[in-house]
This record gives structure tokens, C-alpha cells and sequence, in this order.
């Protein structure tokens, strides 16, 4: 390797692996909006889902709190999180 770095070719640690896999699904989780309106990706939809939407309103493009895919978090996106409040 350059700089006359060695290579690590021992295999990760179960914690570090458990913490990238959990990372991953996490990502992909909030990537998804496994449920409509809920924006923290914490699998409920909310207080906190409507305060975040409140908070990012605005150009947003990919956020979470963009639910319509408008590239802005506005109105369309804030009746989102009520309509599916409890689930």
C-alpha cells in the first residue's frame, strides 16, 4: 500500500459488525418512509413527525420530512402526518 501502510485483513469484530448492519437498515429504513408521514423513521407517526415537518418547511429536496417529493416541505407533506397519525 502507498506510504508503506499495511492492510487490516482481520475479520471485524461482531460489535462492528452489528453497528454496520444496524446502520444499514436504519438508512434504509429512512430512505423508504416505511410509513407516510412519519419522518424521524421511528416507525410511529406523531408529535415528533409533525414538529419535523413544521421545522423543515421550505426547499428541501430528499429530506425526510418531504413526503410528496416536490422538492419543497409544505402543506401536501404537513396533512400527510395527521392523516396517518397512531399508525
Amino acid at each position: 500500500m502507498p506510504g508503506g501502510e499495511q492492510a487490516d485483513h482481520r475479520a471485524p469484530s461482531d460489535e462492528k459488525r452489528r453497528r454496520s448492519i444496524h446502520g444499514a437498515k436504519v438508512e434504509r429504513l429512512v430512505a423508504a418512509h416505511p410509513i407516510p408521514g412519519d419522518a424521524n423513521a421511528l416507525l410511529a407517526v406523531n408529535i415528533q413527525d409533525f414538529l419535523a415537518v413544521l421545522a423543515a418547511w421550505g426547499h428541501c429536496t430528499g429530506c425526510g420530512e418531504e413526503f410528496d417529493h416536490d422538492g419543497m416541505v409544505g402543506n401536501n407533506d404537513l396533512r400527510i402526518v395527521p392523516a396517518n397519525w397512531g399508525l
